[in-house]
């Protein structure tokens, strides 16, 4: 009997965490998470009825993500997931670095530290302090180097590994490490 129920915990358990895995994905909205490491995943959003079904989807984004990969000499775009909701297909798609989505998605994207995105941009719009909505310059956003940075220009949910610190105008901020951008030009989001 002890037997019996120790099994049947160990199932509860291992349920629960695989649930507790997927719930980062279970989501109705298209978003990009970006970690500290620069590790990025987007999950995006496509209309089922474009393609028939989901084995025509994936062997669609199977070619395109084949093609990306050999032209890069590398796997630098995978699928994770891709699965049927509703009448819609949820693909999360991981890449390797933000060269990868940059260059996969046709969209200005960065994420590093903000000394690494000095090399490329030049800070040119106005900031924000996440924690007191006021406005900060440029240049005590650029001077936190060791802090890290998303920039894009995508209307977009990003999600942060870390908590927003500045973030431009032209971005809401949702809460803390959720933020949406526009893209109505490139989008700075400064994080910790």
């Amino acid at each position: 009997m002890k037997k019996k129920i120790l099994v049947l915990l160990l199932l509860i358990a291992a349920c629960m965490c695989s649930a507790c895995k997927s719930d980062k994905y279970n989501i109705a909205y298209e978003v990009v998470y970006v970690s500290k490491s620069s590790k990025v995943e987007a999950v995006t959003f496509y209309s089922l009825s474009d393609y028939g079904d989901i084995n025509t989807f994936n062997l669609l984004d199977d070619n395109r993500m084949t093609e990306y990969n050999y032209s890069v000499d590398g796997i630098a775009v995978s699928r994770k997931l891709s699965e049927v909701v509703g009448n819609k297909i949820k693909l999360v798609t991981t890449y390797n670095n933000f060269l990868a989505y940059d260059g996969y998605n046709g969209v200005p994207f960065m994420t590093g530290t903000v000394e690494e995105s000095l090399l490329g941009f030049d800070y040119d719009a106005v900031f924000k302090s996440a924690l007191t909505d006021d406005e900060v310059s440029a240049e005590e956003v650029m001077s936190h180097k060791d802090l890290y940075v998303v920039i894009i220009q995508q209307d977009m949910n990003i999600i942060l590994d870390g908590q927003i610190v500045y973030y431009s105008d032209n971005v809401k901020l949702s809460n803390e490490s959720h933020a949406v951008a526009t893209d109505d030009g490139l989008c700075y989001i400064i994080f910790k």
